[in-house]
This record gives C-alpha cells, sequence and structure tokens, in this order.
C-alpha cells in the first residue's frame, strides 16, 4: 500500500535520487534521440541564467537560498521553440511527420498541442519564478494547467509547458504519467504540480537542502562531456528524470 503521509521525492534522501539520475543518464546514452545533449542545447537557446528576482519574503530565497532563476528569453520565435519541443520530446522517427502534421498515433496527440500551442503564443510570457516561489504560477498559466489533467492524451500539452517553463513545469510519458497520477492524486494538471511543489518542498526541508543543491543532483555532463559541467539543472526537468527511471 503506498504511504501517502511520505511521497516519493521526500522518501528518499539526496544520495539515493543521485543515483537515480545517474541511472537516467547512462540509459539515455544509448538512447537515440540523446536527449540530455537537447535538453542542454534548448537550456543555452531559450533560457537565461539570471540572479534570482525575488524579494526576501519569497520562499524560494528566505527557505532554500535561491541565487538564481532559468527565465526564458523573451524574444523566442515560435520556430525555435517547436525546434527545441521536437528535439526534447518526440522521438527523432516521428519529427518529420509531426512536423508535417500527422493525423495518425501518438503524432496526432503531438501536432495538436503544436497547434496548441502556436495560437497561444505571445500570449504566455516568460516567468519570472520558479517552483519554489510563493507565487510560482501567474493567472494565464493557472487558467491553462486548470483546463486539462494528467492522461496519456495530454502528454505533448506537459511537455511543451515544460519546455517554456523548465522552472516550474514537469513534462510525463505514457508509463511515468500513471506513477505520477499515481503518488499525487488531483482532478488537474495544476494540482498535480502543487502537489510535486509540496513533495519538493518537504525533502529540502528534510534533508536541510539548497534549491542549488537540489540542481546538482543530476550530472549529465558525467556521461556527456559535452554539457557544460556547470550548467545547473532546471527543477521540471529533474523531477521528470526522476519518474522517467523508474
Amino acid at each position: 500500500m503506498v504511504n501517502r503521509s511520505m511521497p516519493f521525492i521526500d522518501s528518499f534522501d539526496p544520495t539515493t535520487l543521485k543515483s537515480i539520475l545517474r541511472v537516467s543518464n547512462y540509459w539515455a546514452k544509448a538512447n537515440r534521440n540523446q536527449y540530455p545533449l537537447a535538453f542542454s542545447k534548448a537550456l543555452t537557446d531559450l533560457y537565461d541564467w539570471v540572479p534570482c528576482p525575488c524579494n526576501d519574503q519569497c520562499l524560494c530565497r528566505r527557505q532554500f537560498n535561491c541565487t538564481h532563476h532559468y527565465i526564458r528569453k523573451s524574444n523566442i520565435s515560435f520556430g525555435i521553440a517547436e525546434s527545441h519541443f521536437l528535439s526534447c520530446y518526440v522521438d527523432e522517427k516521428m519529427r518529420e511527420p509531426v512536423s508535417s502534421g500527422t493525423k495518425e498515433g501518438r503524432g496526432k496527440n503531438a501536432y495538436e498541442a503544436i497547434s496548441l500551442f502556436k495560437a497561444m503564443w505571445g500570449k504566455l510570457p516568460p516567468l519570472s519564478t520558479n517552483l519554489l516561489c510563493t507565487e510560482w504560477c501567474n493567472k494565464e498559466l493557472h487558467a491553462l494547467t486548470k483546463s486539462f489533467k494528467a492522461d496519456i492524451g495530454t502528454i505533448y500539452k506537459a511537455k511543451w509547458l515544460s519546455l517554456l517553463h523548465l522552472d516550474t513545469f514537469v513534462a510525463y510519458d505514457t508509463s511515468s504519467v500513471r506513477l505520477l497520477v499515481r503518488e499525487y492524486r488531483g482532478p488537474t494538471y495544476f494540482d498535480l504540480i502543487s502537489a510535486i511543489r509540496t513533495d519538493l518542498i518537504a525533502h529540502l526541508n528534510s534533508n536541510s537542502t539548497s534549491i542549488s543543491s537540489f540542481r546538482k543532483y543530476d550530472n549529465p555532463h558525467e556521461f556527456y562531456p559535452a554539457i557544460p559541467i556547470n550548467q545547473l539543472r532546471p527543477i521540471g526537468n529533474i523531477i521528470d528524470k526522476l519518474f522517467l527511471t523508474l
């Protein structure tokens, strides 16, 4: 029986979580998509690593010693974002049919998500906050994330949100969404992320860990020397990889 008083992240110490992420990076090396490299490139092209813009009362600074945020660059074109979406979240064998507007299989959902976010482009400005901030979700994103639930039919919606806000939202795939929904019950994607946030906060408190230390749990540089060793990982991507590896 699952112990609901100790959600997944807070059930394990930092050493164990680092081991899970190390396994993730090891197996990724054998995957034709080379996703860690794709994410490293997306971070460089889409995001600025800036000093924490929050005031001293924000939870991220007050409790978790936050020093920097990943904030999406404001001048990114949809075409650039779409290119990174395909590289980071779509199997290389599916990328061409998805780009061409396939209406079949899993590619159909990916194409529909691309169309949705293309129509909303410009209405979802970059967040200056991250998942640990007191005010971590603005009203536009609150409405969007409340409009759907986490399941196999919304995989690519969540992946788009994660790509555009890698320090806040968590992606999932067919297998990991089952684990996430089992662990963090809630009617909408917003509720899922809220529960993950609560779990992450509990883990950081239990282990007296800063957010900067949490970012270092994941070290893809070990298996991918081309990834800069000082490129700290975004919060949402770390949590995504934890569940993908289970």
